[in-house]
């Protein structure tokens, strides 16, 4: 099935090109798209996206070694306290006053979720 140009209408033909995540912060390389011969404008198929979003999810959240930090305990008084580093941060967009539930899955293990 053709693919269609939306600003111009012309008929767009096959090519690859890289796809920006995060504001840019992430580049998924030679992702297959259409290239519109008028104005240039690259145009993505959604399952191609989709399925790249997926990899990339896969790849951060199910690996052991995709982001690895070691952290020292510190002490607020009252409270053993951790510093979240920045790339942290940045990836899941965290900011003061932002919300986060921690489950003891087990004697080695906590999980943290973002809920706000």
């Amino acid at each position: 099935m053709p693919i269609y140009c939306v600003d111009c209408g012309i008929k767009a033909k096959k090519t690859h090109s890289d796809f920006s995540l995060m504001k840019g912060k992430i580049i998924i390389k030679d992702l297959p798209a259409y290239k519109c011969p008028k104005c240039s404008k690259i145009i993505f198929n959604i399952d191609d996206v989709a399925k790249a979003k997926e990899h990339f999810r896969k790849a951060i959240y199910e690996s052991d070694t995709a982001l690895d930090f070691e952290r020292t305990l510190s002490s607020d008084g009252k409270n053993l306290t951790m510093r979240i580093p920045k790339q942290i941060e940045e990836f899941l967009h965290l900011k003061k006053g932002d919300k986060i539930f921690l489950k003891l899955e087990n004697k080695n293990r906590i999980a943290l979720k973002v809920t706000s």
